[in-house]
């Protein structure tokens, strides 16, 4: 079985069912990109060598076009997706960090039958020290509960060869313009390797 880590909170919730839907062979549809996800994908543009903000806005505007229809209703949009591309460079640049990666692809094997994948928005290495792990999520909310959290800062200090509290997990909070971060404790890293490997066991 083949689980997307964005999939964790649903198995999670119940993994009896969650089982039971994936235990047929993988069906993939190809699905249209949303504005949101647009908008994700020309972030990276800020962070590419030689590239920076209006390159970002210019990749934006390109694949607008390219996916959605020409409208009032997508113009004012598009506008919109803009401000909020400036907003998250001016967020980020306050954060002072260095970003070594993007769209970093993962895979977590606890058994043979079981993988969990995924991809890792963004990684920074932070002037003081460490490095900065980071997601994108539409709205507030408690991130911090959702076991991948731990399970990726843990992951990632076996990336870096570093200690545990060197990395920062967190997130881009779209609808506010912001980042917000965390280190978990080695209790609650225990604790969230635990459930996941109950979990897996689970779902085997």
């Amino acid at each position: 079985m083949k689980i997307s880590i964005t999939e964790l909170e649903t198995a999670r919730r119940n993994p009896v069912a969650f089982k039971a839907a994936h235990s047929g062979p993988a069906v993939f549809h190809r699905m249209k990109l949303s504005s949101y996800r647009l908008w994700q994908l020309a972030t990276r543009h800020i962070h590419a060598h030689h590239e920076g903000l209006d390159r970002a806005i210019a990749a934006l505007e390109e694949s607008f076009g390219r996916n959605l229809k020409v409208c009032k209703r997508n113009e004012q949009l598009l506008e919109d997706l803009v401000d909020k591309l400036v907003a998250y460079h001016d967020d980020f640049t306050a954060l002072n960090h260095y970003v070594i990666e993007t769209a970093k692809r993962i895979t977590i094997s606890p058994c043979s039958d079981v993988i969990v994948t995924g991809e890792i928005p963004r990684i920074d290495l932070v002037p003081s020290g460490g490095y900065a792990v980071y997601f994108f999520i539409k709205e507030s909310g408690n991130w911090q509960a959702e076991l991948r959290m731990p399970l990726i800062q843990s992951l990632c200090a076996g990336f870096f060869g570093c200690p545990l509290s060197e990395v920062l997990v967190g997130v881009y909070v779209f609808s506010e313009n912001r980042h917000e971060s965390v280190s978990f404790d080695i209790s609650r890293l225990t604790l969230a390797n635990t459930e996941f490997t109950s979990l897996i066991q689970q779902l085997r």
